[in-house]
């Protein structure tokens, strides 16, 4: 059973806090990775398939070949798992305003085709959905509490031209230097806070 990170919020009340954020952000990216290797993989069997039908292969601003990663992160598309990683969905959407979640080469119609393009989209929607959670329930007079290196790393992630947003692999790796430098704990332990109570019971 998986919960949103809307969903989990909405029953906690409050905002993510600086580790759950980096948690989140860590499992997130890593999950990116995986889906852009196979997005890599499946690309090239697309291409090869003359049988594929590009009206069903995913929503019109990406390449059919690269429908599978055709949603958009957003507060409720972005799932955290029992086991304490990190899912994307499109399913949790329909009724939602996922404008500010979505990266401005999106709302301008651009037509995508490349893995790289697609890496900078969910990196953006991925910043904006964590900018979101830190300020969940925050009153208008209280500033997000975040440290300067997350909050600096999440603004690169959130920068509107294409070619200054960061990449996935540069936020791994400011990922693995903040576990190292913390000693913290791998970074799935903070996720499952917001899986298990909601989780059924076997």
């Amino acid at each position: 059973m998986h919960v949103s990170l809307a969903e989990a919020l909405e029953v906690r009340g409050g905002p993510l806090q600086e580790d759950e954020i980096w948690a989140i952000l860590s499992q997130s990216v890593e999950s990116l990775q995986e889906l852009l290797r196979k997005g890599n993989t499946t690309r090239t069997s697309c291409v090869e398939d003359t049988r594929c039908n590009a009206s069903a292969c995913g929503p019109m601003w990406i390449s059919p070949d690269l429908a599978a990663l055709g949603f958009i992160i957003s507060p409720w598309s972005l799932l955290l798992l029992p086991s304490g990683n990190v899912s994307f969905t499109d399913e949790n959407i329909a009724h939602q305003d996922i404008r500010a979640f979505t990266a401005p080469e999106i709302l301008q119609g651009q037509s995508l085709s490349s893995l790289s393009d697609i890496e900078k989209i969910h990196i953006y929607s991925l910043g904006m959905t964590l900018f979101w959670g830190a300020d969940y329930e925050v009153p208008q007079s209280q500033p997000m509490k975040l440290g300067e290196h997350l909050n600096s790393m999440l603004l690169n992630m959130c920068e509107d031209p294409v070619y200054t947003r960061v990449s996935v692999r540069t936020v791994l790796d400011a990922c693995s230097a903040h576990i190292r430098n913390t000693n913290c704990e791998p970074s799935g332990n903070d996720t499952t806070r917001y899986t298990g109570p909601w989780a059924p019971v076997a």
